[in-house]
């Protein structure tokens, strides 16, 4: 990048922006660049004007020199700017602005997001609850089902103990042996 200062009679409300367009043209036809490549500031100092001329850096070094020669003086860079209306009264300064640019190692991107919890996992502590549910139920079953087969068991012992009881107490008469004549139908 180009730069050129210089100072010029007058005020910087005497620096319009159609007088800022004019300088833009003169430099851009002189350094042989697009008019928005071109920027101009002015501040006050009577008037200083900055123009930047932005260049391919393969043309900085012949732009900046083929400035350096056209301003040599107040005079020369007042015949320059004369289509501008401008008056400098100090010999311009054409200087070559190193642009730097950083190249630092981009940041890391931040860690990613911890995943969503998925519903499967959410309901993962109901599914747990509902699978111990489900084992104390069949603890519980299983256990009935258990006693039940015990408590049938005793009955039917109790009950065939009884029988047997009462076919041993049963009464003492002596029956008598069938006849042939009672065997017979008919009789």
């Amino acid at each position: 990048m180009v730069h050129v200062e210089l100072i010029a009679s007058g005020a910087v409300s005497d620096i319009t922006d159609a007088v800022k367009t004019s300088i833009k043209s003169a430099f851009a036809a002189r350094a042989n660049v697009d008019a928005s490549a071109i920027t101009v500031e002015v501040t006050a100092a009577s008037v200083r004007i900055t123009v930047r001329i932005a260049t391919p850096p393969a043309q900085t070094s012949s732009v900046q020199a083929d400035l350096a020669t056209a301003l040599v003086d107040a005079s020369s860079a007042s015949t320059f700017l004369a289509s501008a209306g401008v008056t400098v009264t100090t010999a311009p300064a054409v200087t070559v602005a190193t642009v730097v640019v950083s190249t630092s190692a981009p940041s890391p991107p931040p860690p990613p997001p911890p995943p969503p919890q998925s519903p499967a996992s959410s309901s993962s502590s109901s599914s747990s609850a509902g699978l111990m549910i489900g084992i104390v139920a069949g603890v519980v079953v299983l256990l009935l089902l258990v006693a039940g087969v015990v408590y049938k068991r005793r009955i039917d012992a109790r009950n065939s103990q009884t029988l047997t009881t009462t076919a041993d107490l049963g009464s003492s008469k002596t029956l008598p042996a069938p006849s042939a004549t009672s065997a017979t139908y008919g009789v």
